[in-house]
């Protein structure tokens, strides 16, 4: 949509994601595996003819999507059963 607003020529926009268990940095030699965080690994592939500057600028734009903002909050899950 940033590209679009701005009149770039983008040809399309892969972005490719990977998830794991991680250790937790001051956690490297726990033996638990409750003390593990959540990693996800993420690739942007930009076809495009644009600058470097133009390039960057999307990148920053992916880190102020709303799932990417929601994943960087604490997340809280609450549950509650449905009463007939």
């Amino acid at each position: 949509m940033y590209a679009d607003r701005k009149g770039w020529k983008v040809n399309e926009i892969d972005v490719h994601l990977s998830h794991t268990k991680d250790y937790a940095k001051d956690c490297e030699a726990c033996e638990s595996s409750s003390n593990k965080i959540d990693l996800i690994e993420r690739v942007i592939e930009i076809d495009a003819d644009l600058t470097a500057e133009q390039k960057e600028k999307l990148m920053a734009i992916a880190d102020k999507c709303p799932v990417h903002r929601t994943l960087h909050n604490t997340v809280q899950v609450k549950t509650a059963a449905l009463n007939d």
